[in-house]
Formats: structure tokens, sequence, C-alpha cells
């Protein structure tokens, strides 16, 4: 499957897989799908949260399962998955970020237990396939809410009854993303993101009649983001003291339970379990 442009839709997805490629060829892999132009510790932070907490929500039995990663990017998750012993579905609307995918999986030892994909997350087809776990990391804030709707329902769509979807969301009422995400529309380079919110999930999941659980917050790591690091960019915090503030946060994040108050007021994303 290649990416081509859907005329009438309002999203360019033949710009939207150039805008990716040129992306991660301008800068290093994290920074690339993760947060750009920021010191490498608060990507390698964010990095280790949202794999730790897959990690800890997987079923313990993965070995031959077969898992969809939709929006694979450079592979931190889909390389994850196949390194748990599933089979995994690598999919991204961007050649290049398959190819580095597939670089990553063969470092990883386990290119044998991947296939690369290339497609637009609305855009996925599997007729006659149904996958045990699917994730979809990182995404669904870059898609315009008609084709975030049709991911959605794509992803639903080939899960098997007993699967699990993973999904992350930004937090549209984290008091620190207010300026972060204003995009109204896609830009003419091709890129697109926006705020999309824990009510516009439970608004789509209650229309799907599928359960959601939301699993893990990320407050503290939030705050050593968008508050110690945004705030205090004057002060001479070295890259080793960064790295060690970001590395402190993400552990409270994976140990602490949920707070509701404090993850709804400060945390930047959610990752959210959703079974039929």
């Amino acid at each position: 499957m290649t990416a081509k442009k859907r005329h009438g839709s309002g999203y360019d997805v033949h710009a939207a897989a150039q805008f990716w490629s040129r992306r991660l060829q301008s800068v290093e892999p994290l920074s690339a799908v993760l947060t750009y132009n920021v010191p490498p510790p608060l990507n390698q932070a964010y990095d280790t949260w949202e794999r730790k907490t897959l990690q800890a929500l997987l079923p313990s039995g993965m070995k031959n399962r077969k898992a969809l990663d939709i929006g694979c990017g450079v592979g931190r998750i889909a390389v994850s998955l196949a390194k748990a012993g599933a089979y995994v579905t690598a999919v991204d609307i961007s050649a290049d970020m398959l190819a580095t995918c597939r670089n990553n999986a063969s470092k990883g030892k386990v290119l044998k237990r991947m296939r690369f994909v290339q497609s637009s997350a609305h855009q996925i087809s599997f007729p006659n396939e149904k996958f045990d776990i699917i994730t979809c990391f990182g995404l669904l804030e870059h898609l315009p809410a008609r084709q975030r709707t049709a991911c959605m329902n794509k992803a639903l769509g080939v899960m098997t009854a007993r699967g699990k979807l993973f999904v992350v969301v930004n937090n549209k009422k984290c008091i620190f993303l207010k300026n972060h995400y204003t995009t109204t529309a896609q830009k003419p380079d091709g890129y697109y993101v926006s705020m999309v919110g824990l009510d516009w999930l439970e608004l789509f999941c209650k229309r799907k009649n599928v359960r959601y659980t939301v699993k893990a917050a990320n407050p503290f790591y939030a705050i050593a983001h968008y508050y110690i690091f945004s705030h205090f960019k004057g002060c001479s915090i070295s890259e080793q003291e960064l790295k060690s503030i970001c590395s402190q946060a993400v552990k409270l994040d994976l140990q602490c339970p949920l707070n509701e108050k404090m993850t709804e007021q400060l945390s930047s994303h959610y990752i959210v379990e959703i079974r039929k």
C-alpha cells in the first residue's frame, strides 16, 4: 500500500508523508517522532515512560500473538512488541520512517518477526486478518478529526474479540499545553497537530460501545518538561542534570497510582486501553 492524496478530505496524505520523511532526515530519530528540537534527555525519558508502561500492560504470554503498530515511526513500540515475542505488522505513512523501523528491527534481532506496510493510518486495510494487540502511540494528535475517527474504526475492525487496543492521547486540560497545540488546519508543509483529549476518546468509545480505561498518565514528566525545562532555560542546567530530573520524574510516573486531580491538571499525555 502506498500513501496517496485523498481529494476533498481536507487532508493531504502525500504532503503528510513527505513532512515526516523530511523531519526524520533533519534531526535524530527520537526528536523526529517525539518533541522536536529539545535536549535528548526529554525525549529519552518520555520514550521510556511509554515503552515501560506498555510492557507492564501487555499480556504475560505475548509469544506468537499478532500485533499491529499504527504509526510506527522509527519502531519504538513495534520493536518492543516483537522483542516481547509477538509477530508485528508495522504501519507508517512515511517510507523513510519504515526504513528506519526496519533497520532498528534488524539491530534488535527481531526482523524475522516483523513486516512493514506503508499506509496512512485511516486507510489501513487487512481484510483477512485480526490482531490481538494494537498500538497507536503518538499518532492521533497528528490526524484531523475525520481521519482520526477513521483510524480508530479501522483499528477496532481488525482487533480480535478479546484483543486490546492501546492508544496515547494528549490532555486538553493540562495547564502546560495551552500554547503548544495551536494548529487548526494542515500546514502547507504537511504538518498537522491538535489537542485530542480524553473527552473525544470517551465519546468515540461510547458511540462504538467499547470499554476504555485510563492506564497511565505522566504528571511528573510534564512538570520536568514543560515547567522545569521550559521555564528555566536561562539557568545553567547541564544535560546530565536534566537527565537525572527526567529519570526521577518518569520513575515517579511509573510507580505512583493515578491521582485524578493531579493527572487532569498536569499530565501531558494519557495511555488508554480499549477493549470490546
